[in-house]
């Protein structure tokens, strides 16, 4: 049971690749909200949990309290420009003191 591959999670309050495990359960609220054409207020905010192996995950769930799941958020704006969106977007977690700030133009690949 269980990968033994380590896998980058993309969460809401981390950089990319902070978070790596081999086995995660994650549940993700998204909320985007057109302000104009083109321009948008975003929220997003996500809960996780993760494991050595895929069957510790769910044997554990009844045993957590809720600060020890993996909570991030983030909040900004988006907009759709010719270049492709851009995004400003700030984030936060329940791991450390670190306010993130993501900026991004066009799309990724």
């Amino acid at each position: 049971m269980g990968d033994s591959r380590l896998q980058f999670k993309n969460l809401a309050g981390f950089n990319l690749g902070e978070i790596y495990t081999s086995n995660v359960a994650c549940v993700k609220w998204a909320l985007n909200i057109e302000l104009t054409t083109g321009l948008y207020l975003s929220g997003t905010l996500n809960m996780a949990t993760t494991a050595n192996r895929y069957n510790y995950i769910f044997n554990d769930l009844p045993n957590k309290n809720i600060d020890d799941y993996i909570w991030g958020y983030n909040f900004g704006v988006k907009y759709n420009s010719l270049l492709g969106p851009i995004q400003l977007l700030i984030s936060d977690n329940n791991r450390d003191s670190k306010t993130r700030v993501h900026f991004s133009i066009g799309f990724p690949f």
